[in-house]
């Protein structure tokens, strides 16, 4: 399931109903079309850990409420945006070294055009 980056990334932790789980796995795997780079069924809290990825917050927000939590059977979920450190210790939810990751002149007031 592996897909290139689209530019953000999150970890969609994901609770199921009792005797759910494989209908929905069945339906993670129809969510749009490369949105869902990687899915796995975990032990614990969560009975599946989704890496979606999407071109803005908003999309990924869309996905998971539209698409992810509307499956008959998902009972919660929880989204942890994926960020990324650069050389100066700034994080940004840009992927890095993309034209959107500016962090270090946001946050650190050094002057840069170029991608961290």
């Amino acid at each position: 399931m592996a897909a290139k980056s689209k530019g953000m990334k999150a970890y969609v932790l994901i609770e199921t109903a009792p005797g759910k789980t494989k209908a929905i796995r069945k339906a993670l795997g129809a969510v749009s079309k490369g949105a869902v780079a990687n899915l796995d069924a975990v032990t614990g809290p969560y009975d599946f850990i989704a890496v979606v990825e999407g071109p803005t917050l908003d999309a990924i927000g869309r996905l998971v409420t539209d698409e992810i939590g509307a499956i008959n059977g998902v009972t919660r979920t929880t989204t942890c945006v994926a960020i990324s450190l650069t050389s100066c210790g700034c994080w940004s939810s840009a992927a890095p070294n993309s034209s959107a990751c500016t962090s270090c002149a946001r946050c650190c007031g050094i002057a840069t055009t170029s991608p961290c």
